[in-house]
């Protein structure tokens, strides 16, 4: 179920900074915020929502899986950090995408970041 939901915002995120991108471009604006990647590769499975919060900070939006355990609480959460910018042709993006269980613990993330 997290890598449905991952593989779901991930494209989602994809598509907003793609558009945010050619809707700014040339004229040296972005979205977002940029992503500190000191500690991407430190995302361990287990680890709280408070190292994430701690490493990251706010993140720029939060989804909820609809699927619910029996106390009815969400089977997954899912923070994504995200990061756009164009300038004269030139692009860069970052998308930060971090699940974690109904206990609140990293079981996934996704790291994209592109050039151009």
């Amino acid at each position: 179920m997290p890598k449905a939901l991952l593989c779901k915002h991930l494209i989602l995120w994809f598509c907003v900074i793609t558009l945010a991108g050619c809707a700014f471009g040339g004229s040296g604006r972005s979205v977002g915020r940029m992503i500190d990647t000191t500690h991407v590769r430190d995302i361990q499975k287990g680890q709280t929502k408070k190292q994430i919060y701690d490493w990251f900070g706010a993140p720029y939006a939060t989804s909820v899986s609809d699927k619910k355990d029996n106390q009815g609480r969400p089977q997954a959460e899912s923070w994504t950090y995200s990061y756009g910018w164009s300038n004269e042709g030139k692009t860069k993006s970052q998308t930060l995408i971090v699940v974690f269980d109904k206990e609140g613990k990293v079981v996934e993330r996704q790291f994209n970041e592109k050039n151009k």
